[in-house]
């Protein structure tokens, strides 16, 4: 007989009267096999406090970090995302730029287990807080055709503590900034929340024009489905693909240099 991983979410309070602050306890199971681990971020991690406000086809935050990761991207170099919607990937490459934590805009769990040491924390946000930098290490600039985008990009950075340079522009005449070449950085619309499947392959041939074309020299990452006519749309040669999940949907992220 085949044993499956079950898993059971138990939530309690800390102390016996019931009165204290909740603890939830994850129980999971794979045939013989039992974990037991307490919660100790509350809230997901993706949310990082900054991000208030989305557009139609978010991308969460640790994902957005995730790729930057993943495209080798360390913050000295520019960064720019023509299609950048609610600003995640700006204000995530900006945090890593300056070297700034993502967990100092909001609460853990763990601050209220018995154990928490109210001056130990105090002093670590205090130390992380000092040794980031107040800037950018190099522009970040984000581009859409959506107005209304850009606006809840602007307020993001905002409550992010960010300078974004935002721009309203289609990306199919987009011309490379002034800057030495950096990281282009993109999440196009998969045809299942933006968009119709099938206006899908020229706007593919749209961005992949501009990424060949006046960003020919920097390196890209995109995420995109996994639809080989979609990546073949891009014209990318010599791209590497990963794959990864994006809300449950299975994509490629796809890598190429200059």
């Amino acid at each position: 007989m085949a044993w499956h991983p079950r898993e059971l979410t138990v939530a309690g309070h800390l102390d016996e009267e019931g009165g204290g602050p909740e603890l939830t306890l994850l129980v999971r199971g794979d045939g013989e096999r039992w974990t037991v681990s307490a919660d100790t971020s509350g809230a997901p991690l993706y949310q990082r406090g900054y991000r208030q406000e989305v557009g139609r086809a978010p991308l969460r935050e640790t994902l957005a970090a995730g790729i930057l990761r993943l495209a080798g991207y360390a913050g000295d170099v520019p960064l720019v995302d023509p299609m950048c919607g609610s600003g995640t990937f700006l204000v995530e490459g900006a945090w890593l730029s300056q070297r700034r934590p993502p967990g100092l805009l909001r609460t853990f769990a763990f601050q209220s287990f018995p154990s928490f040491d109210p001056q130990a924390w105090v002093r670590r946000r205090t130390e992380a807080e000092a040794e980031s930098l107040a800037e950018p290490r190099a522009p970040m600039r984000g581009y859409d055709l959506n107005a209304g985008a850009l606006g809840t990009a602007r307020r993001n950075a905002k409550r992010a503590g960010v300078t974004l340079a935002l721009e309203r522009h289609d990306l199919r005449t987009l011309k490379a900034p002034p800057d030495a070449p950096g990281l282009v950085v993109a999440n196009p619309p998969y045809g299942k929340r933006v968009g119709e499947a099938e206006d899908l392959p020229e706007l593919y041939r749209a961005l992949g024009a501009t990424l060949n074309g006046a960003f020919r020299e920097w390196r890209k990452a995109l995420i995109v489905p996994e639809e080989p006519k979609l990546v073949a749309a891009l014209g990318l040669k010599g791209a590497r693909q990963l794959h990864v999940k994006n809300g449950g949907l299975r994509c490629l992220l796809v890598l190429a240099g200059p």
